[in-house]
């Protein structure tokens, strides 16, 4: 039989025999968790789209009703003293022909509705009755809008803007990001023999079919592709980075050799320089011998070492070191009696492992995983040679473990972050926390004043070429 759970499908299903179905699983793809940026653009983000353009509707509306009343109320005729006289507001001493009257009507419009909406002063007093009740009208609504809007702003430039660099496998096949699918698997089965023209067929130029799994995940954390595969192998790879912190590869680190077996052999804790914990002391590293195996000649030791809260686990097996880089510190063991070389590799296959490794968590969420599914779910269980008998005396046990809810206890605790880092609930609400105002989070409102400083200057430098020449 299988040690490990396959997808059921036609192909699987006419070569082996599947026992009980465990669980569901969906594929799913998944990438590195982009960054907060500041959204430079929040300064127009306090009245969405249709606000605007009923805002800049009414603005029309108003100008017109000014400019519409103003026009006829000059054309109006009065008499006065038994004389026909034009009665006209005065908007300039000098006054030059009807034509220059509309002119000025049209800017001192324009000038009135836009000063009024951005608090601005405007030289100009509206006379008549009924350009007087348009402009206070307008003026009170102004002030309310304005006010809405400074109110809001702050909060819209708090907010951080969140970019996904794909959220379906549409998305993701117009973007020039690898995306890794496991050789083997159904999907890279699927992906070989797309019919041209589909979906997976142009994923071809983008797949990486990659077999180390260790370098799989860890191009995946650091965002060299994304990845292609069941959601169980990724909710399990996102609960085992959930509690690291990001450590640069190149980071400097500072060695410190503490004994921890009897028989000459030494521990060398190497310490990342942005490491939050102190530097220990001989005295508070702890060495306690847990576990003791012996196969033939080989000894097995799992060494526990106890520093401030954080506990770390170290296996050496056949006096070779496995040693783990943990919350910033990267522990390694070292047997100086031998010229052996130590592992970096990463061992999570001891049972008393599990609590220790849960004290010392940072909450942080490296993945994410696109909204979007492109296959259905489908069911895993282990796999048997045909007509194996072994197939009648697992099943039954497959059975009352599910029924009994120890599968799902099982799976729960070796994903016991992921649930809840993994949902697109905590990657929106990622976005949405409070935090401080940084520089860029006001090039909108600088452009959007560096663009009126210079809309000013224009005409500012108009208005005296024009004079100088009207003066020569």
């Amino acid at each position: 039989m299988s040690g490990v759970t396959l997808s059921n499908d036609a192909a699987r299903n006419a070569a082996v025999d599947f026992s009980e179905p465990l669980y569901m699983d969906t594929q799913v793809i998944s990438y590195k968790r982009p960054v907060l940026e500041a959204d430079i653009a929040g300064f127009i983000k306090p009245y969405d789209t249709l606000m605007w353009i009923l805002l800049a509707a009414s603005m029309l509306v108003v100008l017109v009703a000014i400019f519409g009343v103003h026009v006829k109320e000059n054309s109006l005729l009065f008499r006065r003293n038994n004389e026909v006289i034009k009665e006209t507001p005065k908007l300039d001493s000098e006054r030059k022909d009807p034509q220059q009257q509309k002119w000025e009507s049209v800017w001192y419009s324009f000038q009135w509705t836009i000063g009024s909406t951005l608090a601005q002063s405007i030289p100009w007093v509206p006379r008549g009755s009924a350009v007087r009740v348009i402009a206070g009208l307008w003026l009170f609504s102004a002030l309310i809008i304005a006010s809405v809007y400074r109110s809001n702003l702050k909060a819209m430039l708090i907010l951080p803007k969140l970019r996904l660099p794909f959220d379906s496998m549409e998305e993701l096949v117009e973007t020039d990001i690898p995306c890794n699918v496991p050789k083997g698997s159904m999907l890279y089965q699927a992906v070989l023999y797309a019919p041209p023209g589909s979906l997976l067929s142009r994923l071809k130029d983008q797949l990486v079919d990659s077999a180390d799994a260790d370098k799989g995940v860890q191009n995946l954390v650091l965002g060299v592709n994304a990845i292609f595969i069941g959601k169980s192998i990724i909710e399990f790879v996102a609960h085992h980075t959930f509690s690291q912190s990001n450590v640069p590869v190149s980071a400097s680190y500072q060695t410190f050799q503490y004994p921890v077996l009897l028989g000459g052999t030494n521990c060398n804790v190497s310490i990342y320089s942005g490491a939050p914990t102190p530097i220990p002391r001989s005295s508070q590293v702890v060495p306690i011998v847990m576990s003791r195996s012996s196969r033939g000649n080989q000894l097995r030791y799992l060494v526990l070492l106890r520093w401030y809260q954080l506990q770390y686990l170290a296996l050496l097996r056949d006096m070779k070191c496995i040693s783990r880089s943990f919350q910033g510190y990267q522990l390694q063991c070292l047997a100086p009696l031998r010229d052996m070389k130590c592992n970096t590799s990463f061992f999570s296959g001891i049972p008393t492992a599990r609590p220790l490794l849960q004290i010392a968590v940072t909450r942080t969420c490296p993945l994410y995983i696109a909204s979007q599914t492109f296959f259905g779910a489908t069911s895993l269980g282990l796999g048997f040679k045909k007509g194996s008998p072994l197939k009648a005396k697992v099943n039954p046990i497959l059975r009352n473990l599910k029924e009994f809810g120890i599968l799902d206890y099982l799976v729960r605790r070796e994903t016991l972050y992921a649930k809840e880092c993994l949902k697109q609930e905590s990657l929106v609400g990622s976005a949405e926390t409070l935090r401080p105002l940084k520089l860029k989070d006001f090039y909108g409102v600088f452009s959007l004043y560096a663009a009126g400083t210079f809309l000013a200057s224009v005409v500012f430098l108009t208005e005296l070429i024009l004079r100088r020449k009207r003066r020569t």
